[in-house]
């Protein structure tokens, strides 16, 4: 049988086209997963990584996996008899980069601003400084600050309701916090 000159060209293309599709498959099952990662998100991990602060025996980072609880977290940094764990979800899934503080209960024998002790009272919004006000479940930095910056603004909060008023602490975090804070 004689091929013509382009029977043989068509030939040529598709006898290309199938060996090199054979090299392509063979290589991939010859380098099984390794062949598959550069088209997955390799970024994702099986861990994550929070900061605990606080009334702990061992501030600091710690590596936990994917998935694990603040209980878990509060096990490796060890709590102290000082820590408040009343006002904490320790069965809430933590996320990475999370930064956490746990709050010490002996923060009731706080003063308010005549001096007085007030045990009712934990933390006074109207009076404390942003590392104070970071002792509480939910409010970090930015949030501690955002609330200096609304007293320094709108003068001093007239019930702890108000502090639904600072930008970023919304009805959630205030049923975190309403049982530690006043305004006396």
């Amino acid at each position: 049988m004689k091929f013509t000159k382009q029977q043989i060209i068509v030939i040529c293309i598709l006898l290309a086209v199938f060996f090199g599709g054979g090299v392509k498959y063979g290589g991939y099952l010859a380098a099984g997963k390794e062949y598959l990662d550069i088209y997955t998100d390799s970024s994702q991990s099986d861990e994550i990584v929070v900061n605990i602060i606080g009334e702990v025996k061992t501030a600091g980072s710690y590596t936990l996996p994917l998935g694990s609880s603040l209980d878990n977290a509060l096990e490796l940094a060890g709590v102290t008899d000082n820590s408040d764990l009343q006002s904490l979800d320790l069965s809430r899934v933590l996320t990475d980069g999370e930064s956490i503080t746990v709050a010490s209960v002996t923060v009731a024998a706080a003063s308010d601003s005549t001096g007085n002790t007030n045990s009712s009272c934990l933390i006074n919004i109207n009076s404390n400084d942003v590392t104070t006000l970071q002792q509480l479940n939910g409010i970090g930095e930015v949030k501690a600050a955002a609330i200096i910056a609304y007293r320094q603004d709108h003068g001093d909060f007239n019930s702890i309701e108000e502090i639904r008023n600072v930008s970023g602490i919304g009805n959630a975090t205030y049923e975190k916090i309403k049982d530690y804070i006043c305004v006396d």
